[in-house]
């Protein structure tokens, strides 16, 4: 649980022998490929309206290289991907107590699901602060609901950081403007990116950005 709250990802390597030219083909629990995503469902959807989980793929290559199958009962689903590697096939709670997938991918290569929780704000260059916060208590509350007798154990979900968006500023209730703090937060050292902690900024009403940013991240908070 603390490693997935910490927004690492769930590895999923591929091995072998680089002579074979077969490709490589793991099958796994959908519950293992999408962890606590059960939990997000179990979730009131008023608890959880303003975040989500987001999965994705990452390895050695395109993600377009890793072909994902959600194997049913009823037949086999394929597992759409963004260009970005994002999942966009959502597997739901049946999936998760049955179901499998298969996920195939060059010989010798490394790929893995990666885990993020999101706010599910549209991502814009204005945005509202007041739904970002709401986003980020929600995921907060629900990572220490999971954590059940743990929770005391689990960092703070606290700031949002816009990925892609190169700068940007926050706007507050008298009208004044502020720049965003540039931060790599601890669980995502590669994001560096301008971050918002909305309980260090209560007078926030608005931020923009100088690009659209491609995520809305919830994390924790970032070191000074």
């Amino acid at each position: 649980m603390r490693g997935i709250l910490l927004a690492a990802g769930l590895s999923l390597i591929a091995g072998g022998a680089m002579a074979q030219a077969t490709p490589d083909t793991q099958t796994l629990p959908a519950s293992k490929v999408f962890p606590f995503f059960d939990t997000y469902l179990g979730l009131p959807l008023s608890d959880r309206d303003h975040f989500r989980m987001e999965y994705a793929v990452n390895g050695d290559g395109p993600p377009g290289n890793a072909h994902l199958i959600l194997r049913r009962p009823t037949g086999d689903v394929p597992i759409q991907l963004a260009a970005d590697g994002r999942i966009l096939t959502e597997p739901t709670a049946a999936d998760l107590k049955s179901g499998l997938v298969v996920m195939t991918t060059p010989k010798g290569s490394h790929y893995g699901i990666a885990l993020r929780l999101v706010a599910s704000s549209t991502p814009a260059q204005t945005l509202d602060v007041a739904p970002l916060k709401t986003g980020i208590d929600q995921a907060r509350a629900a990572a220490r609901k999971a954590a059940g007798v743990m929770a005391m154990m689990v960092p703070d979900f606290e700031t949002v950081c816009f990925v892609g968006a190169g700068n940007g500023q926050v706007v507050l209730d008298d009208g004044k403007t502020m720049p965003l703090k540039i931060s790599a937060p601890p669980s995502a050292q590669k994001f560096l990116n301008p971050c918002l902690t909305p309980a260090d900024l209560p007078q926030a009403r608005q931020v923009t950005l100088a690009r659209t940013p491609t995520a809305l991240m919830i994390v924790r908070r970032p070191k000074p």
